[in-house]
């Protein structure tokens, strides 16, 4: 009796975390689809980054979550640019970014947000450069079940490293709570 007792409290413990719902602050966790439109400078020598990110979420407060991140961005030089540097015996090999974030997420209403990060964003090229990366933006996350949502985000990200990088990002992602 005492084993039936302790599954039956078991399942109705893993049930009704799986029922908590992904929309506003709740602890998550979401996989996603990142890209980077460049503005200022940056637009002058690429064209778009694409990559993915995971980020998770733990919620301080009813409205605020603390959010931690990290990606991969893949940033192409435009052909333009390729086209007036390689005669002169420059050879450009795309980027590969590693974003690594930290910040708060404050939901105004049940599922739209606005956030601010801060962190690192680690090139693979020789050297292995580190940027000062901050970014701001909004989004909303729309519950698809019980205990996942899928979410849409707009930022402007800034990488600070021998001067500036800008560009506006967008992450589609689907996020998994607990």
């Amino acid at each position: 009796m005492k084993k039936i007792l302790s599954l039956i409290f078991a399942l109705s413990l893993i049930t009704g975390v799986s029922m908590a719902q992904t929309e506003g602050a709740v602890r998550k966790i979401s996989i996603g689809a990142d890209f980077a439109l460049p503005t200022g400078d940056l637009a002058l020598s690429t064209n778009l980054g694409y990559g993915a990110s995971i980020q998770g979420e733990y919620n301080l407060r009813p409205q605020l979550n603390v959010t931690a991140s990290a990606g991969y961005l893949l940033m192409k030089y435009s052909q333009t640019y390729r086209d007036i540097w390689e005669p002169w015996g420059y050879e450009f090999k795309d980027s590969s970014v590693f974003p690594v974030k930290a910040g708060l997420k404050y939901y105004f209403k049940k599922n739209y947000y606005g956030t601010a990060e801060g962190g690192a964003a680690i090139t693979s090229e020789t050297g292995r450069a580190t940027a000062l990366a901050l970014a701001a933006g909004a989004g909303a996350s729309f519950a698809v079940s019980n205990h996942n949502a899928v979410e849409l985000g707009l930022r402007y990200e800034l990488w600070s490293m021998n001067g500036n990088s800008t560009f506006v990002g967008i992450r589609a992602a689907y996020s998994f709570g607990f």
